[in-house]
């Protein structure tokens, strides 16, 4: 099996993560369809709120 034909039916989404985002750079990335990945204490969260539709590939 082929790395083309394994993954011929998977979503593929896409993600930007950092410890310390200005508020225009996740806005952006948010505005191009991906999840923006912030720190929040000892964890990370997804900042994107519930109306965010994610774009695919």
């Amino acid at each position: 099996m082929t790395v083309r034909t394994r993954y011929t039916n998977c979503t593929v989404y896409g993600a930007v993560a950092g410890i310390a985002i200005d508020a225009s750079a996740d806005q952006f990335a948010m505005n191009q369809g991906l999840f923006v990945i912030v720190q929040s204490g000892d964890t990370v969260q997804i900042a994107n709120d519930g109306d965010f539709e994610p774009r695919t590939w």
